[in-house]
């Protein structure tokens, strides 16, 4: 699973896109880029656009709180 970015940098140039790869099955656990994506967790991707085909990135992952929602039928 890869998240995609486009940067359209209003200089005449093509778009950047930039991939932000959140699982790859070729990783083991132990891999920094491993990100196991499952049901019921909150990713946040925080990134830093530094220039024309130079972003840097760092991802979050959060466990996922249940919560009782009473709907007032």
């Amino acid at each position: 699973m890869t998240l995609v970015l486009s940067v359209d940098y209003r200089t005449g140039d093509p778009d950047e896109t930039y991939k932000i790869e959140l699982y790859n099955p070729d990783l083991s656990e132990n891999d920094k880029a491993y990100y196991n994506i499952r049901r019921n967790t909150i990713y946040r991707v925080f990134s830093t656009l530094k220039g024309t085909g130079n972003m840097e990135y760092d991802i979050v992952v959060d466990e996922w709180e249940d919560t009782e929602v009473v709907i007032p039928w």
